[in-house]
């Protein structure tokens, strides 16, 4: 009788280890150095200044993003304050010290974001500098631009 079996195998017979080396295996990255950059030296805070309040939630690097842009724009103009308390999630206000509405107040954004992509940060800039300098109809135009 002719079985439909397979012949069994023999059985592995286990093969010696290979020495093991005390070298370290690891390769070492070739190609470019990667520098490290130093930080950025904290700004002191100047009283004559106004004051720039940034307030982005930290959730998506969206706001982020943007407010790096906005504070980049301002530079030396005015004192920057970046979440000075924890802010609430899905907003991104900007406001300027001395003004009552803020310069831009999104709030309660949810995925995918698209008031804050669609956000012009270079407008943006140019009313919170108009805002610092006292031009007041530039910056009073976008404050109720953003309440509305």
């Amino acid at each position: 009788m002719a079985s439909n079996r397979r012949p069994r195998r023999a059985a592995a017979v286990p093969k010696e280890k290979a020495p093991v080396s005390k070298k370290p295996t690891a390769k070492a990255k070739v190609g470019k150095k990667t520098e490290k950059k130093a930080p950025e030296p904290e700004r002191q805070y100047d009283p004559s200044l106004k004051t720039v309040t940034i307030e982005a939630c930290k959730s998506s690097s969206v706001f982020k993003t943007r407010a790096n842009k906005i504070m980049k724009a301002i530079g030396e103009k005015a004192n920057i304050e970046m979440n000075k308390e924890k802010p609430k999630k899905g907003n991104f206000v900007i406001s300027v010290s001395g003004y009552d509405k803020p310069i831009v107040e999104l709030l309660d954004l949810k995925a995918p974001l698209t008031e804050l992509k669609e956000l012009d940060c270079n407008e943006v800039a140019k009313k919170v500098l108009a805002a610092i300098e006292g031009n007041d109809s530039t910056a009073e135009d976008s404050a109720n631009e953003a309440s509305e």
